[in-house]
């Protein structure tokens, strides 16, 4: 039957005589073309089946999507920021691919290398996460638990497995691994991770296999509900459809995907070459479990310091290794684009050379791709700035008085510098030493 039902689809899309289709379908070579067909042709479908009064009185009206400011500055783009997240299309979909043939070699584990401010965090976090932990993204698991962990997240007064254990016992991860009777539930679960990683791999098993329990639990009980309501109403079909549902729910496959973000914090902080190596194993425990899907990020220059363990080199086999290439200029485009318009917000054209303030964003970005952050910052000083007028529009004259894009972060830091007081002024070379680290490659270039 569902072969019949396939063959009477293609027969019905089959237009011309050679039996070849006409304008039935496009054609795309990845992820991001994909993406981008998909806006265009959709926003041309839903045209075309609108009345043309009522679609010129839409198209007229300011929607706005995203009621803040959709540019992060010099902050992270989080799990929660995802859709105003753009540009990386191409980058998810590598990494998805990657994870997809770890999974199939059993060693779900994918390192994310990049330079400096090339947007590894911000990829993984609003990129990757929001749509690997959609039901069936990598077939046959329903239902994902996922956190987020630095090494260094920790502080001076803990350690990189005081991070893990906070991380695992989030709201969105596994909270049930706390011990009920425990007057310190972070610092309990970090001493057995350090030191038993293998029995916290276990317990993270039966928290997974109940939390898919109490997620049957929960659909069941609620097409019971609309089964009975729908009966009450009348709906008889409706009803019997609900009930079959229910008959045929199933208990999902359940799965933690657990981001281990800036992974040269390992090296950077103060840990001991034992913490770290304990460290690495615990997360290679629970990557060999099966049900702990990792994905790190790792900036370029200490790739080699990565190299440097065993266990994490055995776990990027034999396609867990993304490197992160610079973007695009189409794709810096729509990291400055598409949240714009997800606010409702316009760029300025200049009156004498008629080139739009974006354009100039992005071409200036694109000769220097780590600058990403440089131009985030610009952009949420440009939506500050119009903020204030409350006129949805990002000007020309606001950036060039910032010093554009190159200029904006220093001058920024230089306005904040001159509010401290002659103490803080004093103690400024002194913190920096301790903030900049240099990079382990041939140039030592500092970060």
């Amino acid at each position: 039957q569902q072969w019949d039902s396939c063959q009477e689809f293609f027969a019905h899309w089959e237009k011309n005589s050679e039996g070849s289709f006409a304008k039935a379908f496009h054609n795309y070579r990845n992820l991001q073309e994909f993406e981008e067909l998909f806006r265009e042709h959709f926003r041309d479908f839903l045209a075309g089946r609108v009345d043309q009064g009522i679609g010129q009185e839409v198209l007229s009206r300011e929607v706005r999507r995203w009621k803040s400011s959709p540019f992060r500055g010099l902050n992270v783009f989080d799990f929660e920021h995802a859709p105003i997240f753009h540009g990386r299309t191409r980058a998810i979909g590598e990494v998805l691919e990657a994870l997809e043939g770890q999974v199939r070699a059993q060693r779900p584990f994918v390192l994310v290398v990049g330079a400096s401010g090339s947007g590894k965090s911000s990829l993984v976090r609003a990129g990757v996460l929001p749509l690997l932990t959609q039901a069936e993204t990598i077939e046959g698991i329903g239902l994902w638990r996922w956190t987020v962990t630095r090494p260094g997240a920790g502080g001076s007064s803990g350690d990189c497995f005081d991070a893990l254990a906070a991380a695992l016992l989030e709201p969105f991860a596994l909270p049930v691994l706390a011990d009920p009777e425990s007057q310190n539930a972070i610092r309990d679960l970090a001493s057995e991770l350090r030191e038993h990683y293998d029995s916290v791999a276990l317990r993270v098993r039966d928290a997974l296999d109940h939390a898919a329990r109490e997620w049957k639990t929960r659909h069941s009980h609620f097409l019971e509900q609309r089964e009975r309501h729908l009966r009450g109403s009348g709906r008889s079909e409706d009803a019997d459809l609900a009930r079959q549902q229910k008959e045929r729910l199933e208990l999902p496959k359940a799965r933690l995907a657990l981001v281990v973000d800036q992974l040269e914090e390992l090296f950077t902080s103060s840990f001991s070459p034992e913490v770290r190596q304990k460290y690495i194993s615990a997360l290679a425990g629970l990557v060999r479990s099966g049900r702990v899907f990792v994905l790190a990020t790792i900036r370029s220059d200490f790739y080699v310091s990565y190299q440097e363990f065993p266990d994490l080199i055995e776990l990027t086999k034999p396609s867990g290794k993304v490197d992160l290439r610079p973007p695009t200029p189409n794709e810096i485009r729509n990291m400055i684009r598409l949240p714009a318009e997800a606010a409702g917000l316009h760029f300025e054209q200049d009156r004498e050379t008629g080139q739009r303030l974006e354009d100039a964003l992005r071409d200036t970005a694109s000769a220097t791709p780590e600058s990403l952050p440089l131009l985030e910052h610009v952009l949420s000083l440009l939506y500050d700035q119009q903020s204030t007028r409350g006129d949805d529009l990002l000007r020309w004259s606001d950036y060039r008085e910032l010093g554009e894009l190159k200029g904006a972060l220093a001058k920024h830091a230089e306005a904040v510098f001159s509010t401290l007081g002659p103490d803080d002024q004093r103690a400024f070379p002194l913190v920096m030493r301790h903030l900049v680290t240099l990079g382990q490659g041939e140039e030592e270039l500092p970060n």
